[in-house]
């Protein structure tokens, strides 16, 4: 049997590809420009109200989306991992972050990337997954769920499994989920580098 590929001794390989950079933001370290910076390209482009769709809604009611909401989302909760991905200039490309539910030794992503980048988010998506599981080595199975029908598009590219949509989840629209398991990425890692099993 082939030694895991996603264990912490691998982490560095996972933290810069071809065109893509990640930095893992830790809440207990001072990174509070960085914070900002992704607040405001998100706003800046629109996306921030639909990034922090209906579920966050019980929570933020009509807050949700403003800058406390987003510190609290990020920064305050305790079993949390939050990528940024960074491009050419240190340029914000996008983020993924990973609520962790240990018990359940499963951790639900959050994916937002900015318009037009579609190659790097690709690229970090790809190294965000990979760095996930060689970070969290207690999680099995990472899912993402979302009213937007771009998720199952974006899953489908990184190779996740695409689950059925259910349908009036979020009132007239659907959810849509992706789901991947350790396993099964641990089993491409090594089939990509050409490991025997």
């Amino acid at each position: 049997m082939t030694e895991s590929l996603l264990t912490p001794a691998e982490l560095p390989r996972y933290l810069t590809g071809d065109t893509v950079r990640l930095v893992v933001v830790d809440r207990r370290v001072s990174q509070g420009e960085l914070w900002y910076s992704c607040w405001q390209v998100m706003r800046e482009e629109a996306v921030i109200a639909s990034y922090f769709h209906d579920d966050f809604a019980e929570a933020h009611g009509p807050y949700r989306g403003d800058l406390p909401c987003f510190i609290q989302h990020y920064c305050l909760q305790t079993h949390h991992l939050v990528l940024v991905a960074l491009g050419a200039h240190d340029m914000i490309l996008g983020m993924v972050d990973y609520l962790v539910t240990p018990r359940l030794r499963h951790a639900k992503a959050g994916i937002w990337f900015r318009r037009k980048q579609s190659a790097a988010a690709l690229e970090a998506g790809l190294l965000a997954t990979s760095l996930g599981f060689a970070f969290l080595q207690g999680i099995d199975t990472f899912f993402a769920m979302s009213p937007h029908p771009y998720i199952p598009r974006y899953g489908r590219k990184l190779g996740w499994q695409e689950l059925p949509p259910v349908a009036g989840y979020y009132g007239a629209k659907p959810l849509y989920m992706i789901a991947v398991t350790r396993a099964t990425w641990d089993e491409r890692l090594q089939h990509a580098a050409g490991m025997p099993a």
